[in-house]
């Protein structure tokens, strides 16, 4: 009978120390998520105006997509990382974090943004609209898998998602 009374106790204590340490690590664990998506879209915005190869190596890292950029041919190719928790401009402007080489571009035409998970398209006002799958943008629009963005026939957008989140 004692032992069944220490069994029964040992498990029960067992099983309280289980819940506590799965509890506290899953608190600490999401303020280490907070604090790093905190870091990493403050580092990525010091980062992009100085030294944008870094900060796409940056974004490469923990993307939530990315943006293959084909200008004119299919062999002039770019691919663009979009960091979570982020915005970047694209347009002819020489201080937009995507500078399109169009015509038809204004300075600052389209933007992309992030969520932790999730990509977004954002006309910004341009002269000739943005266009998503031959849709014109209107507000935010969120992004799916192949989505098509341009802005003129010489310049396509397409945008694949990643499986990383943060």
């Amino acid at each position: 009978m004692n032992v069944a009374v220490i069994l029964v106790s040992a498990a029960a204590g067992a099983g309280a120390s289980i819940v506590t340490a799965y509890t506290t690590y899953r608190l600490t664990a999401r303020q280490d998520q907070k604090k790093w998506r905190t870091e990493l879209a403050e580092k990525y915005a010091l980062l992009i105006a100085d030294q944008p190869r870094a900060a796409q190596a940056l974004a490469r890292q923990f993307a939530v997509g990315v943006l293959i950029i084909e200008r004119g041919d299919t062999a002039q190719r770019e691919k663009v990382f979009i960091a979570p928790h982020t915005r970047m401009i694209a347009g002819r402007g020489d201080d937009s974090e995507i500078v399109l080489s169009s015509a038809s571009a204004s300075r600052h035409h389209f933007a992309i943004s992030a969520d932790g998970t999730d990509a977004y398209v954002e006309d910004l006002g341009s002269a000739n609209g943005t266009y998503l799958n031959s849709s014109e943008v209107h507000g935010r629009t969120l992004l799916h898998g192949g989505d098509l963005i341009s802005i003129d026939n010489s310049l396509h957008v397409e945008f694949q998602p990643l499986n990383s989140s943060i």
